[in-house]
């Protein structure tokens, strides 16, 4: 955003005198900077692509329930126009700045802290009943998947990368993505508002200490062990794959405040595959729409060598964590 975006933004929202603005992280599909007024300092969030706005008021339900019912960690609750409406011209959200820092790695007694915030998160979507269901299928969901694979695949070439990579893979993917469906056609487990992103770059640390939890753009309809499984290779994952011991250390604590079925752990490593395909062709898919994308090439090798390395280690991984 530029200054006289920022500047429609700060008089649109009465924020006081704007003093400074800086680009923060940015995400994919956002622009965040953060902005300091004569008032306070801010957080200005504009969607690079138009998202639904039913969906995100139903973020915005999500986070006022989590104050109501005093979760105990700060979360970017969007402040209002002088209107009272919190979206400002259906592509901006403004909410105060939350001081913190992204963590590569955790001690132990961070890993615990960690447990805690995301079981008491759990434990409060147990009771959350949203007016608009948020619902982007499950996490052994294949169709969207497989749909991205028949659009793009007729049309991939040798001569990018990111093609090479996809014929490579292809029928490796279509095979894995076959048996998630057949294994889990009749799964019925509780499904809850999920954070759908719990990597270490939305989690804030201040004085080593959890100053809060961001970024609730994905949230919808799924079940927990979805959340589980991303954090644990996302979150206190090495190199974005399991990390057994930290693993190990965050389950056992989860569980002092939420239990997780034990049959659960063996859904870790089909999520995980299933997730990481839908990775790649996302990414895949935003290449092909706008080559001038953030997303680099290497994420798209992540995602790959990420779906080999769970199905090689399925057994493991559920030995290791049960």
């Amino acid at each position: 955003m530029n200054k006289k975006q920022i500047q429609g933004v700060v008089n649109a929202y009465d924020l006081g005198k704007l003093i400074s603005y800086k680009p923060a992280a940015k995400g994919l599909v956002n622009d965040n900077n953060i902005v300091k007024t004569s008032n306070d300092q801010y957080v200005v969030r504009k969607f690079f692509q138009n998202r639904n706005i039913p969906e995100v008021k139903s973020e915005l339900e999500l986070l006022d329930y989590l104050v109501k019912k005093k979760f105990p960690y700060q979360i970017p609750v969007p402040i209002r126009l002088p209107n009272g409406s919190r979206i400002f011209n259906n592509e901006c959200l403004v909410y105060k700045f939350i001081p913190g820092v992204n963590k590569r790695s955790f001690s132990e007694s961070q890993i615990k802290d960690l447990a805690k915030m995301i079981a008491t998160y759990h434990k409060l979507m147990t009771g959350f009943k949203p007016s608009y269901k948020k619902d982007w299928g499950n996490a052994f969901t294949t169709a969207w998947q497989k749909k991205e694979m028949s659009d793009h695949c007729p049309n991939a070439t040798n001569r990018t990368f990111r093609g090479k990579l996809l014929l490579e893979n292809k029928d490796m993917f279509h095979n894995l993505l076959n048996q998630i469906d057949k294994k889990y056609q009749n799964i019925k487990l509780p499904k809850y508002t999920i954070h759908n992103d719990l990597n270490r770059g939305n989690i804030l640390f201040e004085n080593g200490k959890i100053s809060g939890l961001i970024d609730f753009d994905n949230c919808h309809i799924d079940y927990i062990i979805k959340d589980i499984t991303q954090f644990l290779y996302r979150g206190i994952g090495k190199s974005d794959v399991i990390d057994f011991k930290n693993s190990k250390l965050f389950l056992d604590e989860y569980r002092k405040y939420k239990s997780i079925p034990r049959k659960e752990i063996a859904y870790i490593p089909d999520i995980a595959i299933n997730s990481e395909i839908g990775a790649f062709m996302w990414m895949y898919d935003q290449f092909e729409r706008n080559p001038k994308t953030k997303i680099k090439t290497k994420h798209i090798i992540e995602s790959e060598r990420q779906v080999k390395w769970f199905d090689k280690n399925r057994d493991k991984i559920i030995r290791m964590l049960s």
